[in-house]
């Protein structure tokens, strides 16, 4: 009797426990990375993500000449998978920025005035907040409410940034 009790209660939990399941939220998670090697990590969350493109705020190019060989590896992959980019540049690196053009990089520019050594990349559900330094950190988020909320943050700024 006490068995056929616990598995009527079974019974009438289920729905509430299938609905709970479905219901749980996307997979999140916040990690911190820092030099070259985190950085690069970090990077591959985003093509983990298997979007067809990464937005990105505030690009000064000083990662890349920290990231090295490593950046040439990312972009070739990000290349391989067709994975665009949309990024928002700083006026002060337009120069060599149309000096090495690919096809999937559109970029548009922002005044210098506004320019700091912070960038955000979005993607998918991930974020990345990154300081260009001499030990580079990143912070990564993988949320879907705070990747579309920086995704509206790109979207304004792209609408009033320079061709």
């Amino acid at each position: 009797a006490k068995m056929k009790r616990k598995e009527a209660m079974l019974q009438e939990a289920m729905p509430e426990l299938e609905l709970d399941f479905k219901m749980a939220p996307a997979k999140q998670e916040v990690r911190y990375f820092k030099g070259p090697e985190g950085v690069i990590t970090a990077y591959y969350m985003m093509l983990d993500e298997k979007v067809p493109i990464i937005y990105g705020l505030g690009g000064t190019g000083l990662l890349r000449k920290t990231l090295k060989h490593r950046h040439e590896r990312f972009n070739a992959d990000r290349l391989a998978q067709g994975v665009k980019c949309k990024a928002l540049y700083y006026e002060s690196v337009r120069a060599e920025k149309e000096k090495k053009p690919d096809k999937l990089f559109e970029v548009r520019y922002l005044p210098d005035s506004f320019k700091t050594p912070a960038t955000v990349d979005i993607c998918g559900n991930v974020v990345l907040i990154l300081l260009a330094a001499d030990m580079p950190r990143v912070i990564a988020i993988r949320n879907k409410e705070i990747a579309e909320a920086y995704k509206n943050y790109f979207d304004f700024m792209w609408k009033f940034a320079k061709k």
